[in-house]
């Protein structure tokens, strides 16, 4: 189980747990997956990468997360050829509010977007149809910026529901994960 500094709570240790198994059972079946915000480090953790823990160490956190709780408003570019690309374009203006960025890229991802002082904004799986992990709160502009984000993914789901794919592959196993003593 992972170590998880200054938390030491069963409840959160069993929420990371379970976070772990759906982002794991998500890839095996290939679902359309938007990660945000701490979706995107979920993603990348699960997948073997590890996060900066506290970015203020290392960048200036005014465009990020002004104050605790504010939404920063910032710039990201965005990789040519990936899938946020075909979605957003090679710019855009994003609000976001983290603390923690990506340190390690995890296994099967790829950096598809950065601030301009380079923290990794954006990571996605190109060998998957649709999975796309975001820093930044597209919830937060849902109706404008975000929305190209959120049709991308309705349309991946829809993708996925016509090819017929299954609810329960037999190859998935469901088991009970005990509390760390």
């Amino acid at each position: 189980m992972r170590p998880l500094i200054g938390i030491p709570s069963y409840w959160t240790q069993a929420r990371w747990t379970y976070w772990d198994m759906q982002a794991a059972v998500a890839r095996r079946r290939a679902l359309p997956v938007l990660a945000i915000c701490r979706g995107m480090q979920l993603l990348n953790v699960e997948r073997g990468g590890d996060l900066v823990q506290h970015l203020a160490d290392v960048i200036d956190m005014e465009p990020h997360r002004p104050a605790p709780g504010v939404f920063g408003t910032h710039e990201v570019t965005i990789a040519p050829g990936s899938r946020a690309h075909e979605l957003l374009g090679g710019r855009a203006s994003v609000q976001s509010a983290h603390h923690q960025g990506i340190g390690r890229v995890g296994a099967g991802l790829e950096p598809s977007a950065h601030a301009s002082d380079g923290t990794i904004e954006a990571l996605e799986d190109p060998h998957a149809p649709f999975c796309i992990g975001v820093l930044w709160h597209p919830d937060e502009e849902a109706l404008e910026g975000g929305a190209p984000l959120f049709r991308g993914l309705v349309d991946a789901a829809r993708a996925y529901a016509e090819r017929g794919a299954t609810r329960n592959p037999a190859h998935l196993t469901v088991r009970r994960i005990e509390p760390a003593q």
